[in-house]
């Protein structure tokens, strides 16, 4: 189990270290072709991480860099040290506090069931209408309203990764945002 969150700690530390490079790059006036604009967070990411880790004591699997409504985000996917539940903890990269926290529940389980009117096959369809291209991984949330989402990463035909959270249980939008990027492993 330690050697898992050494690899993945060594595997994030690897990825910011390739991503600071190509903002370094950036900041000098080098143009980075292929890459959409990637807002800056004001706050550090090791801030975030030790709010995100205050927040939820475990493990950190993975870190996605996304938007939502303009605003810069870490989401850190955790695997909690206290019963093995795996929540998604975002992080505000402007102001370094917590504003939203979703745990990880099974599709199949009475929790998603009972909220759900629409199946997956429709949420994807919904996930798809919006941004076409092919769906490379899905979640199924609880978030803190209490509100059963499915969340689909979408890579967009124009090669842009969008994250589009549709509710269970009206199938409404609930988030549609960009990813800039992702490090570590997302269990399902």
């Amino acid at each position: 189990m330690k050697s898992k969150s050494f690899g993945c700690t060594l595997a994030i530390s690897t990825g910011l270290a390739v991503l600071a490079s190509g903002a370094a790059l950036a900041q000098q006036g080098q143009e980075i072709t292929g890459v959409p604009h990637i807002p800056r967070g004001e706050v550090a990411f090791e801030d975030c991480l030790g709010m995100a880790i205050a927040t939820v004591a475990g493990d950190v699997r993975a870190v996605e860099f996304k938007s939502e409504e303009g605003v810069p985000r870490y989401e850190f996917h955790i695997v909690s040290s206290a019963n093995g539940t795996e929540w998604n903890v975002d992080c505000n990269a402007s102001t370094g506090f917590v504003e939203h926290i979703e745990r990880h529940i099974d599709p199949s389980g009475d929790e998603f069931a009972s909220q759900a009117t629409i199946d997956q096959s429709q949420a994807d369809a919904t996930a798809l209408a919006l941004a076409p291209g092919q769906i490379v991984h899905r979640e199924w949330i609880m978030n803190q309203e209490g509100h059963a989402i499915y969340v689909l990463d979408v890579q967009t035909d124009t090669g842009i990764e969008i994250k589009v959270e549709v509710r269970a249980d009206n199938g409404d939008i609930h988030g549609f945002n960009p990813e800039y990027w992702e490090i570590g492993e997302i269990g399902d």
